[in-house]
C-alpha cells in the first residue's frame, strides 16, 4: 500500500509540502446563486486556517450569469472581524459561467494558523456567485458563539482596490455570504 502524498519542493530530509484549499464556511455543498446587491461592495467571508502556510490566492465560484471584473483579498482578524489587508489580487476578469476561478495574489503571504477573512469585490451587479445553505444558516444575529462566525460587508462607493484597513459592518443578508477557498502551500 502506497501512503505517499504528492509533494512540492521536498528536498532531502525536508518536510513534504502540499497545495491545499480551505473553504469559507462549514460546507461546500453549493445550493444557490446570488447577485451582489451593489457595485463596489466588499464581502468578507471567515476562514479558519489550522496550520502555518503560504497563501497564494483565492478560488471563487461563479454562477450562471457572469460579467465584469473583481478583486479578491485576504484580511487578518481583530475581535472576530476583518481588519488589516494581508494580500490582494489585481483586478481580474470573470472567466466563465458555472465554474471555479483561481485568482492569485500579487504577492504570496506567509500566515500563522488563525482566523482570516477572504474578501470579494465586484464591479457589476449582473454576475452572481454560489453560496451554501450552511453558510446562509450561520449568518445570523445576534453575534454569539451559538450562531458561529459572522460574515461582513463594506460599501466602498466605487470599484477600487479593497481597503488596507477594513471598516465593515455585520452582513445580515444570507444573499451576500459567498463561498470561497483560500489556496495555500503548507506542510
Amino acid at each position: 500500500m502506497n501512503l505517499s502524498r504528492k509533494t512540492h519542493g521536498a528536498i532531502g530530509g525536508a518536510a513534504p509540502s502540499q497545495i491545499r484549499e480551505y473553504a469559507t464556511g462549514p460546507s461546500q455543498v453549493l445550493v444557490n446563486v446570488v447577485t451582489f446587491g451593489s457595485i463596489a461592495s466588499v464581502n468578507y467571508s471567515p476562514l479558519e486556517l489550522p496550520h502555518n502556510a503560504t497563501a497564494y490566492g483565492i478560488v471563487v465560484f461563479h454562477g450562471a450569469a457572469v460579467a465584469g471584473n473583481f478583486y479578491v483579498a485576504l484580511y487578518d482578524s481583530l475581535n472576530y472581524a476583518p481588519r488589516n489587508r494581508l494580500a490582494v489580487s489585481a483586478s481580474t476578469a470573470v472567466s466563465a459561467i458555472n465554474c471555479m476561478q483561481y485568482v492569485p495574489f500579487t504577492v504570496p503571504v506567509n500566515l500563522p494558523s488563525g482566523l482570516y477573512y477572504c474578501a470579494l469585490e465586484v464591479d457589476t451587479t449582473v454576475g452572481n456567485q454560489w453560496y451554501s445553505n450552511a453558510i446562509a444558516n450561520r449568518c445570523m444575529l445576534p453575534a454569539n458563539i451559538n450562531n458561529g462566525l459572522l460574515w461582513y460587508t463594506e460599501d466602498l462607493g466605487l470599484y477600487a482596490i479593497p481597503p488596507a484597513v477594513a471598516t465593515p459592518v455585520i452582513e445580515v443578508s444570507a444573499g451576500d455570504t459567498f463561498s470561497m477557498r483560500l489556496r495555500v502551500l503548507g506542510i
